[in-house]
């Protein structure tokens, strides 16, 4: 690793390059924000098995007799989500179902990719843009 002195600092204390660090940084930050998008997408697929039977379909025609099951457990204060986080949680995970048909751009696809993909509506244009990131 290339070292160079922090002069700006007057310290002599010797620092790693600012291109090893940041690709340190790089690196760290991914690998975290990654296990806690995969940690959001795991618990939406409990939420989606135990709310609505692995059945995204009756997520819509549930949603506002069922949300109050949803609301229920968000109010809880031994809950660490809102409403809204699990919502979101749930939404991920009919999307994986989704994203797991097209196996050729699911497979590239980071959990930090599907988090984002989540404020695309419609599916081809989620594919599109999963296509874009495969190509890279």
């Amino acid at each position: 690793m290339k070292m160079q002195k922090n002069v700006s600092a007057g310290s002599s204390q010797d620092l790693p390059s600012s291109g090893d660090l940041i690709d340190r940084a790089v690196l760290f930050i991914n690998s975290r924000t990654n296990r806690a998008a995969y940690s959001i997408i795991e618990i939406g697929e409990f939420l989606l098995r135990e709310f609505y039977n692995n059945n995204p379909s009756l997520i819509d025609r549930r949603r506002n007799r069922d949300s109050i099951s949803l609301r229920k457990l968000a109010e809880r204060e031994d809950v660490n989500m809102s409403y809204r986080s699990l919502s979101n949680a749930i939404r991920l995970a009919e999307q994986e179902q989704q994203l797991r048909a097209h196996p050729q751009v699911f497979k590239t696809l980071t959990p930090s990719h599907k988090l984002l993909l989540l404020k695309i509506d419609a599916l081809s244009e989620k594919l599109a843009f999963a296509r874009q990131v495969a190509e890279k």
